[in-house]
């Protein structure tokens, strides 16, 4: 039967629900506060108490230095499990502090019901003591897989002003580990871009890139400087068996470019883009002549004086270097001014020899050997490089107008 008492002094010990109180009080069941719930340190008035309350539907847990004064929020709980933690010195700060040693404070961060079987943690947050009190703070994630739900990988780690990925020592402000970097693709200017600012370490304005293993700068193969100020500064290549002190290319912002070595081009021949007729119709190693308005057509006669050149990129030789290029144009195809480049021919008109002149012939688009001296001039192709003894077939030729 429930009982209402106002005033109750016990001496020892009261029990409710329970014969053998183990404490002051101790009660086996519910308690129902109205008010509050109010911890004192001790009898006095004059010491730090602690309240809890229910204050229209929000849990508060504040303190007060004394009995008798207005209490502090401290921790307040709404009804959606929202948590607010207050610090008097300074609102904003949420304080996690470790009493099991330096550098050990964690937040953790869990997923499901506490205690069901897909309970597990994505991720969390520990400080770290790097030692001489440089502290930091280490990231990690659980991985993947049921076997891995309460894992701990650490992904991340900010000490001393570095940042590390993938690795727990950062020695420079962004150090990574193993792995690649990747952007997403490019939005109008908006994404994909990885934007430098500042001076390099010689102190020009822009940028330094470095290759290779940098070890405080013992092993560089090479870099790249991005410099602004001068229409001759801009894009600086430096490249080097040990330290990368010497350039080797600038692209300048005027649209200049400067090489300090020789420029390597691994295929064949120098083309120029030309207009043609029946574009689609036209195989590389045709052998063209000009047509009155300057577009290009294959070639059907014997010593015909406007001929013009070879569709380069025929069989294993292509083209090194295409002038004119101009992309938006459907009807254009590349013509071998210089170098060598395979070529239509037909030996129907005279076995063809390595070193012999070639000509225009009466087979559309094919060469043939220029065997009258007379005709030949002002109609030369270029000159053989391998023979044919008969038939039709592409064979290597050095373009030489002459």
């Amino acid at each position: 039967m429930a009982q209402t008492i106002d005033d109750l002094n016990i001496t020892d010990a009261l029990g409710i629900r329970t014969t053998t109180p183990r404490r002051p009080l101790d009660v086996s069941g519910e308690i129902v506060a109205v008010d509050r719930l109010t911890l004192a340190q001790d009898t006095g008035v004059a010491t730090t108490t602690w309240h809890a309350d229910n204050w229209g539907g929000l849990f508060r847990l504040f303190w007060q230095p004394n009995i008798n004064t207005v209490g502090t929020v401290a921790l307040m709980v709404t009804t959606d499990g929202q948590v607010q933690v207050v610090s008097e010195a300074d609102p904003t700060i949420l304080r996690i502090q470790s009493h099991v040693g330096f550098g050990a404070a964690r937040l953790e961060f869990w997923s499901d019901p506490q205690g069901s079987v897909t309970e597990w943690r994505p991720g969390g947050i520990h400080s770290v003591d790097a030692g001489g009190f440089t502290g930091g703070l280490a990231f990690f994630t659980n991985g993947s897989g049921q076997a891995n739900r309460t894992a701990e990988i650490e992904a991340m780690r900010i000490t001393n002003r570095n940042v590390g990925i993938g690795m727990t020592n950062p020695s420079q402000r962004l150090t990574l580990g193993s792995g690649n970097v990747l952007l997403p693709s490019a939005n109008y200017g908006q994404d994909g871009n990885l934007y430098f600012g500042g001076t390099t370490d010689t102190g020009q304005i822009g940028m330094r890139l470095f290759g290779g293993n940098v070890n405080n700068g013992q092993f560089r193969s090479g870099f790249i400087d991005v410099r602004a100020g001068t229409p001759t500064d801009g894009l600086i290549f430096r490249v080097d068996t040990s330290y990368g002190s010497a350039e080797r290319m600038r692209i300048c912002a005027n649209g200049n470019i400067l090489v300090t070595g020789d420029i390597v081009l691994q295929n064949a021949d120098c083309a120029e883009e030309f207009a043609v007729n029946d574009c689609g119709a036209i195989e590389p190693g045709t052998l063209m002549v000009l047509t009155e308005d300057g577009s290009l057509r294959p070639s059907t006669e014997a010593y015909d004086k406007k001929v013009a050149g070879v569709i380069s990129g025929a069989g294993d030789l292509k083209p090194g270097l295409v002038l004119d290029k101009q992309p938006e144009s459907r009807n254009r195809m590349p013509l071998a001014l210089m170098g060598k480049v395979n070529c239509k021919a037909d030996a129907q008109y005279g076995a063809i020899e390595a070193g012999d002149l070639l000509t225009t012939s009466p087979t559309s688009g094919h060469a043939m050997k220029a065997t009258d001296p007379a005709k030949a001039f002002g109609t030369v192709i270029g000159k053989a490089l391998k023979p044919l003894k008969t038939g039709t077939g592409l064979i290597p030729l050095l373009i030489s107008l002459q």
